[in-house]
């Protein structure tokens, strides 16, 4: 049975760890510090709501698909640093585990704007499909509309059953790592969540594993590396069309031999594949 087991990080807010799984939803080094820097600031928000509210004015819509519903510490980052800009904040979250929401809901809140985002989190638990409103900021914090679409179940599954014409100017990918649930990490899935991605958006994670970069590049997004967040050194950025950071050299270089050695790996596999069988050919009674 899975239990989530309440943990304190360095920078004082709590995450929850998955005994089951062996993972804990956000960084040891400051789970509120990893929302802020590695998802709603990596993502660019702040500059995304100027870009937008200079083309079609105040209270436009600032999308963002958060992979990941956790504690909610994605949401009310993106919502703290969201505070005065003048847009509009939707967020469409998916998350497979109703249980890791109501563990969440009864650790101590990292700061008043996680706090804010309780009640409306609670709602859209007992909603799921339903666009339900985050309520006020917290006050003297400056103003930030939010409203949540929560879905629950498989991301795959979510994702699919999301209008199609639904796109979106960030991409929280804040999932469990990819030794926990691959399909959330392979070409299928990504290739949604990128044809989902409005021109000039980002998209942010903490892995930074070659085989997910890979598969990044692969379904057809630019990708560079994210900054370094607490202790872990680097994360991963995407992007349909916004120049990104070059990875290092010699990362670099290991990512072109990863991606060269996978494409020999397929055809060696599309070879195998169309290659006759060893009866194949014989002439009726030519077999010994």
């Amino acid at each position: 049975m899975t239990t989530w087991e309440p943990r304190q990080t360095q920078d004082g807010s709590w995450t929850l760890y998955n005994t089951e799984l062996g993972e804990a939803c956000h960084s040891r080094d400051g789970a509120w510090m990893e929302s802020v820097e590695r998802y709603a600031k990596a993502c660019r928000l702040p500059e995304r709501a100027v870009e937008l509210v200079e083309r079609d004015g105040a209270g436009v819509p600032l999308r963002v698909l958060d992979i990941g519903t956790g504690l909610g510490l994605n949401i009310a980052a993106a919502r703290s640093v969201l505070a005065g800009c003048g847009v509009l904040l939707q967020i469409t979250s998916l998350e497979q585990d109703r249980d890791v929401i109501r563990a969440g809901l009864e650790l101590p809140a990292a700061n008043p704007w996680h706090a804010s985002i309780a009640v409306g989190l609670a709602q859209a638990l007992e909603k799921p499909g339903e666009i339900v409103d985050l309520g006020p900021s917290p006050a003297g914090m400056g103003e930030s509309r939010a409203s949540l679409e929560l879905h629950i179940g498989h991301g795959a599954e979510c994702l699919a059953a999301i209008d199609k014409r639904s796109r979106f100017d960030a991409v929280f990918m804040d999932p469990f790592s990819p030794a926990v649930d691959r399909s959330l990490w392979g070409t299928s899935f990504l290739q949604e969540v990128s044809s989902r991605m409005k021109p000039g958006s980002m998209l942010s994670t903490f892995s930074a594993a070659i085989r997910v970069r890979r598969t990044l590049q692969e379904v057809g997004l630019l990708v560079g590396p994210g900054e370094r967040v607490g202790s872990k050194s680097s994360g991963t950025l995407a992007s349909p069309d916004r120049a990104l950071p070059a990875f290092p050299a010699a990362q670099a270089r290991r990512m072109k031999r990863a991606a060269v050695a996978a494409r020999a790996k397929d055809e060696a596999r599309r070879q195998r594949a169309n290659e006759p069988s060893v009866d194949e050919g014989l002439e009726p009674g030519s077999q010994t």
